[in-house]
């Protein structure tokens, strides 16, 4: 099996007689903006990415952004100056994803494309209500978060347990299959693991929480949010939709 920071390894190791061809797409839909992307990165090292965007336009706009990835360690691929969309500089391939890094904002866009190759992640069949998105500062301001932490399989049984509890407890209105979750991960200053979690009814059409953080006003116990504390199975700052 070739993990996904193998594969980083393979893509900028080259040789001579290798032919440029792509290994890997992946693509961003927005209902909401009418936004679609694409990025296609080859065998060369090269990418290109290709937006189309209504945005009330008589005419759609259309971009496509051309350049050369370099790899930055095992994890962290650079896009350079060029890439153009979002100002992002660099990305990750995390759970099925490529996730972007130092742009205006979060970004993320779904791998549909991956060539001879495998990665160790987030079961997302079980975990398919789940979206997860790496700590930043600059985003996220959580009292005591220090570094970002990547959930494990594990984490998720614990963060089930966690939350059932935390329903039951509280007396929301709905079990926690009913919900969508978004998490961000990160440790404190002592070093245990806490999640930010943020809940939606899991409503159709919500294939948007996979990609940025989404915040609701109102609505009641379809909408909450909550801290989990992992090292000690318990949880903090519960903050449910109408609640004073």
């Amino acid at each position: 099996m070739i993990h996904w920071y193998q594969f980083l390894s393979v893509v900028f190791v080259l040789t001579a007689c290798d032919s440029k061809k792509e290994i890997l797409t992946a693509s961003y839909s927005d209902n909401y903006e009418s936004t679609d992307c694409v990025f296609r990165l080859f065998s060369d090292s090269s990418y290109t990415l290709h937006v189309h965007e209504e945005q009330g336009r008589p005419r759609a706009k259309e971009q496509t952004f051309q350049g050369r990835c370099v790899s930055k360690g095992d994890s962290v691929v650079s896009v350079g100056t060029d890439f153009g969309f979002e100002g992002a500089k660099s990305f990750m391939i995390k759970n099925n994803y490529l996730e972007f890094f130092g742009g205006k904002e979060p970004f993320k866009m779904k791998i549909t494309k991956r060539e001879n190759w495998q990665y160790a992640g987030i079961d997302t069949t079980t975990y398919h209500q789940y979206g997860l998105f790496t700590f930043d500062k600059r985003f996220y301001r959580f009292e005591s978060a220090t570094t970002p932490y990547d959930l494990t399989n594990d984490d998720l049984r614990k963060v089930e347990t966690i939350l059932a509890a935390c329903i039951k407890e509280s007396k929301l209105g709905h079990p926690l299959t009913d919900y969508f979750k978004q998490c961000v991960a990160f440790r404190n200053e002592i070093g245990e693991r806490l999640v930010w979690i943020n809940l939606h009814c899991n409503r159709k059409g919500f294939e948007h929480l996979r990609y940025f953080v989404v915040t609701v006003h109102d609505g009641g116990d379809c909408y909450f949010n909550v801290i989990l504390n992992l090292d000690k199975n318990t949880y903090f700052d519960l903050i449910v939709n109408g609640n004073s």
